[in-house]
Order: structure tokens, then C-alpha cells, then sequence
């Protein structure tokens, strides 16, 4: 179900009519045919900016996650599909991943700190705000978890693999 949710996603471009069409970039989470589509024949499906800010409210969000490492890649491409080029989407998504990290165990904020870290790879016009939102968020995780050695650990891991894939 998972899999259908992520394929139907990105073969929508989520657009907001006042946004206008100055500027427009495809998101690079686009199916291969839908990008074919859009750009062969100036043409593609849109999924209202309002549609979509129901997927990213944070109970949807912590339904998705919470299913568990076998939709990981799923959910990641969703959420990053979703946040390209949205940082009200992109704050929601950091909000409600540091509010995991802050008040769970390792085991079960760990696909939260990959979701959280994975935003970090978004190239669009607000790349720069959304790294130092999640750079935040990692902070404010680690200072919750500082007494738990294993957690503080996870974290600082996470943060040390996209410093290191950079």
C-alpha cells in the first residue's frame, strides 16, 4: 500500500496556483515517465499544495514512519517529494522527527533520524533553511538524549554519515 501511495505521489507535481509558473522546477522525485510526460509535452498532474499538507500533518507523517523499515524508502521518497521546494512542509517534517528523536528509544526513532537526515539532500530554493532545520533538529535530539549513551551515539552516527556523503 505503501509502494502505490509513494508511485501515485510522484507522478504529481505538488503546486500551489499563487506560486505561480516563474521559476518552475521539476522535483527530481518525479517518476521517470511522469518527467518524460512533463517535459515532452509541457503537460503533467498536480497535486494542490493543500492536498498534500494533509500527507505532512503530523499524525499522517508518524503513520507513515512508524510502519517500519520495510517502507523506509517509501516514506523517504515521499516526504522529500513532498518537501522539494516546501518549507512549510519541510518544518512540519522537522518538528515532528525531533519529536520522536527527543521522546523515544533508538529503535523506534531511528527511521525518524533517517527521514530527518534524508531532507538534507533536497536541492531546490530552500536548501540552506532546510539543512539548518534539521541541523537543529539533530541538536535538540542530542541534548535530550546526552544521559543515554546508545541514542546520543545513533544520532551523532547519523549526523556524521551526511557530513561524510557531502
Amino acid at each position: 500500500l505503501m509502494a502505490l501511495l509513494d508511485l501515485l505521489l510522484r507522478s504529481t507535481i505538488v503546486f500551489n496556483k499563487s506560486d505561480g509558473h516563474a521559476n518552475f522546477l521539476f522535483p527530481p522525485g518525479l517518476s521517470p515517465d511522469t518527467l518524460a510526460v512533463a517535459r515532452a509535452e509541457d503537460r503533467w498532474r498536480i497535486l494542490p499544495r493543500r492536498d498534500a499538507d494533509h500527507l505532512t500533518a503530523n499524525k499522517a507523517l508518524q503513520l507513515m514512519i512508524e510502519q517500519g523499515p520495510s517502507v523506509a524508502a517509501s516514506v523517504k521518497g515521499i516526504v522529500c517529494h513532498l518537501c522539494f521546494d516546501n518549507m512549510i512542509m519541510s518544518k512540519i517534517v522537522c518538528s515532528t522527527c525531533q519529536k520522536s528523536i527527543e521522546d523515544n528509544k533508538s529503535e523506534e526513532f531511528s527511521l525518524f533520524l533517517d527521514v530527518l537526515l534524508h531532507l538534507v539532500f533536497i536541492i531546490d530554493y530552500y536548501q540552506a533553511d532546510r539543512v539548518h532545520l534539521v541541523m537543529s533538529a539533530i541538536i535538540a535530539g542530542i541534548k535530550a538524549n546526552i544521559r543515554y549513551e546508545k541514542e546520543a551515539n545513533d544520532i551523532l552516527r547519523g549526523q556524521r554519515s551526511i557530513i561524510q556523503t557531502e
